[in-house]
Order: structure tokens, then sequence, then C-alpha cells
């Protein structure tokens, strides 16, 4: 779980603007088997945003905050970086 952790935050910060240096390389050799063996899709990448937004509404994220969370996290190339789109 912890290198769990450790990847989500380093994709999460590439993501919201923190680094530029992130490639998505890994992050698509991870995924390659989850989409092509058990078929790892856009629904899956779509629960996964949701939940964030659950968890940072919970957590007291302001509504203007969450919209800006929103938006980059539908953001297509970051779900073609998950899905080796």
């Amino acid at each position: 779980m912890n290198m769990q952790r450790a990847h989500q935050k380093v994709f999460l910060t590439y993501a919201f603007g923190g680094t530029d240096k992130y490639s998505g390389a890994q992050m698509r050799e991870a995924r390659t088997a989850l989409v092509e063996q058990q078929s790892l899709n856009s629904g899956h990448f779509d629960a996964v945003a949701e939940d964030l937004m659950i968890t940072l509404k919970e957590m007291g994220v302001s509504d203007d905050l969450l919209a800006e969370v929103a938006a980059v996290a539908a953001a297509p190339q970051h779900e073609k970086d998950v899905l080796n789109g």
C-alpha cells in the first residue's frame, strides 16, 4: 500500500502542476497488464476520480477548489496516461 500511495502522490503532483518532469512511462508500463488482462477502463478511472472528490469534500475543501480539482481530474490526457491510451 505504501508503494501505491507513493505512485498516486507522484501522479497527482504532476496532474495538479507541481512538476513537469513526469512522463507517465512508468505508470503506463505498470498498468499494461491491468488494461490488457483485467480490462481496466474509463469506468475505473472515473471511480477513482469520484473517490478523490468525495474525500476532498469530506475534508472540507471549498467548492471553488473542488471545481478546479474536478477540471484537472477530468483532463483527457490524464485518463490517457492511466489507461495507456
